[in-house]
């Protein structure tokens, strides 16, 4: 992240600017309210691709926010005479352009990843495989929009040594957008599939247009054995003949990279021929999928320029990539964050934001384990992360390993420390968590699994696993489908279907659903318990309830003229 002025954002993204605070700093970048701290130091973009940003001005300068970068008239704002406002055509192309002139600050390698599937794996597995070596800044989770991918690229700082980012098109033209933003050195491509095959004419077009990701890189690792992307990268050689395309091959000996797999068990052993070479290594997978990243992998870290057998024992520790933070039913009323696999600055901040979500709980808990290889210095490391736990209001801290106990003194004195997890399992009393949302997030060596089967409650073996994230997804894409000015309401009763009520609320709250509907008034007053404030209609409303309905302001469905006149009573006395 870069510090910039009011007048150096005004040139860089060509704005016509009101500027009331000139010496402003701007530090971060945000496109979300929800997501807010260090409010003073924000930018903030009204985007308008699927709701207008607009409408949250009010919500960001009542956060503390004093720089937007709008597309609407000037005139509009001058009621925030203490705030700055900068007008551009496209919201969105200021926010590229902006992270574009903050990528081109360094000249840290960066690897770009591109394809149908598997982008987010071979990023995450990269990064395991080579964290030891670099400093590296990488998306979080599957940041590879046109929103995401400038999210993530402004996050690049000077101790940064190595960036590894994925880029994700829907339509022709997107990718030239992506490119100048990330501008990699070495590309991935990893496979095509028929994802996002819509927006393109046919797989030689999804092809081409992936591949502009790589048009200025210098080496590219792909499968030769995809003919649409071989078609693809003999036309990028053509475009920049100093390209140099890696390709390996499960087909090919002749390939200059050929694979071979055997699977035994849960494992497949993978030897990668290079001339007279062989060199093999070993993961905890079998499907076809976990195979070509791996493959994928090991060629991009020769691309890198290093020697792959010094690497081979990492491939054992691979583990899958969940990219949703899970969300468990604890014992004692307490609900359970699970994000126990890996730790590193840009993954905790996601993970806090995930926490300040969730409302069923007014104490929330933290349990951390160090952060190793950050490239950071370890003081400004716990600094930080000092910093992110007051801004976001947690509750409670729980720091677990030596550098976060040598560091205690930064935290707040309810924090509690300890040496390792055997120590916190052994000394701690689980008993005083309740009525809390736990945040567990620590690296894999910690083994903090066994703190999750501490935490979690017992429940049978059959179990119906909902995906918020879909559910999210569903709710955006029929929002896409109406016209601007119209508002969703969320039917949520008989505890939304079964399958939970307050949970299925408060992700559509969330993401900005306007309107629940309950079939009674009794679900309703248990959401406003919870802490849900979208207005709630109640479908089924019963005459000696509207005095509670008035008091957890829910809004009875009125049918007919006899239950008007006994609401119009009730709002009388």
């Amino acid at each position: 992240m870069g510090v910039y002025t009011a007048n150096q954002i005004t040139e860089i993204i060509d704005a016509q600017a009101a500027i009331a605070l000139p010496t402003s700093s701007i530090e971060d970048i945000i496109t979300d309210t929800r997501k807010i701290h260090n409010a003073a130091n924000n930018l903030f973009f009204a985007l308008t691709a699927n709701r207008d940003g607009h409408h949250y001005i009010d919500d960001a300068y009542r956060a503390g926010v004093r720089n937007f970068v709008v597309s609407k008239r000037l005139t509009d704002f001058e009621n925030f005479s203490d705030a700055n406002f900068y007008r551009v055509e496209d919201t969105l192309e200021a926010l590229q352009k902006l992270t574009a002139h903050h990528r081109k600050q360094f000249n840290l390698p960066i690897v770009g990843i591109t394809g149908s599937n598997g982008k987010t794996t071979i990023k995450e597995w990269l990064y395991h495989l080579l964290k030891s070596d670099f400093n590296i800044i990488r998306s979080p989770k599957s940041y590879n929009s046109q929103i995401g991918v400038p999210l993530s690229v402004w996050q690049i700082e000077k101790d940064h040594t190595l960036g590894i980012f994925e880029a994700g098109i829907s339509t022709k033209r997107e990718m030239w957008h992506l490119q100048r933003l990330v501008n990699p050195k070495v590309g991935v491509f990893t496979n095509l599939g028929d994802a996002h095959s819509e927006g393109f004419a046919d797989k030689r077009e999804k092809a081409e247009e992936k591949a502009q990701l790589f048009r200025d890189c210098e080496k590219l690792v792909y499968c030769e054995d995809n003919y649409w992307i071989l078609e693809a990268v003999d036309e990028l050689k053509i475009q920049n003949p100093k390209l140099d395309a890696i390709a390996w091959s499960l087909k090919n000996p002749q390939c200059p990279f050929f694979a071979t797999a055997e699977k035994k068990g849960k494992k497949t052993t993978i030897t990668l021929t290079k001339g007279s070479e062989n060199i093999v290594f070993s993961i905890p997978f079998t499907d076809k999928g976990s195979i070509e990243n791996a493959i994928h992998c090991a060629v991009t870290i020769y691309a890198l320029g290093i020697e792959v057998k010094t690497r081979t024992d990492r491939f054992a520790e691979l583990s899958p990539v969940d990219m949703r933070l899970q969300l468990k039913k604890g014992v004692r009323d307490c609900d359970i964050i699970n994000d126990a696999y890996n730790t590193d600055l840009n993954s905790l901040n996601i993970a806090l934001d995930f926490l300040k979500s969730q409302k069923q709980h007014t104490h929330t808990t933290v349990i951390l384990s160090d952060i190793s290889q950050s490239g950071m210095p370890a003081k400004a490391l716990y600094t930080k992360v000092a910093q992110w736990i007051t801004e976001k209001n947690i509750s409670q801290f729980i720091g677990i390993g030596s550098e976060l106990s040598n560091h205690q003194k930064l935290f707040a004195e309810n924090s509690l420390f300890f040496e390792d997890t055997k120590e916190f399992t052994g000394q701690f009393n689980f008993s005083s968590l309740a009525n809390t949302t736990i945040l567990v997030k620590g690296a894999r060596s910690f083994g903090f699994e066994k703190i999750i089967r501490r935490l979690e409650e017992k429940t049978h073996e059959t179990v119906l696993e909902i995906n918020l994230t879909a559910v999210a997804n569903n709710l955006a894409f029929f929002r896409r489908l109406l016209k601007p000015p119209t508002k969703i309401m969320a039917m949520v009763k008989a505890n939304s279907y079964g399958s939970g009520s307050y949970e299925i609320a408060n992700i559509l709250q969330f993401h900005g659903a306007e309107y629940l509907a309950v079939a009674y008034a009794d679900e309703g007053i248990t959401l406003r318990k919870k802490g849900v404030a979208l207005p709630i209609m109640v479908m089924n409303p019963a005459i000696g309830q509207f005095a509670e309905m008035l008091e957890f302001f829910l809004e009875p469905e009125i049918y007919n003229f006899t239950v008007l006149e006994d609401f119009i009573t009730a709002v009388d006395e």
